[in-house]
């Protein structure tokens, strides 16, 4: 029961999320406070509508078999992922409104979910070799 409930949070968690982006992307957006990115990352073009739907049903699969809850790495990977590929369906592009002057790149929060999301994966891979090397030494 409890491996249930923990990923009944996970997911609903997850939404939570979505809902963020979303509602931030609209009140930057009715500020005028946005630029449009049409592109993939960082501006690249790329790919076709057939494409993004692609991409958006290979996510949502991807989400629904991970089974484990201790993969939220990759959970929250396909969440920025995913709430990307909201704005792309409905508007044809994604609003970017964190202006990183340092690096030239305007973001969103599903970029920082993305981004977040492969550092815990760094994380979890660093402990779990880390884990594999001290009982390997005790062996």
């Amino acid at each position: 029961m409890r491996k249930k409930w923990s990923l009944l949070s996970l997911n609903s968690f997850g939404l939570v999320l979505l809902l963020v982006d979303f509602l931030s992307k609209r009140w930057f957006w009715s500020r005028g406070e946005y630029v449009e990115n049409t592109g993939v990352s960082f501006g690249w073009q790329f790919g076709t509508d057939w494409w993004w739907i692609l991409v958006f049903v290979c996510l949502c699969w991807w989400w629904l078999r991970l089974k484990d809850e201790s993969r939220v790495g990759e959970r929250v990977i396909i969440l920025g992922g995913v709430a990307n590929l909201i704005d792309r369906f409905a508007y044809g592009r994604v609003i970017d409104w964190i202006n990183l002057e340092f690096v030239g790149l305007w973001i969103n929060l599903a970029d920082l979910y993305i981004s977040a999301g492969l550092g815990i994966m760094l994380m979890d891979y660093w402990r779990f070799r880390n884990k594999q090397v001290n009982e390997n030494k005790e062996a």
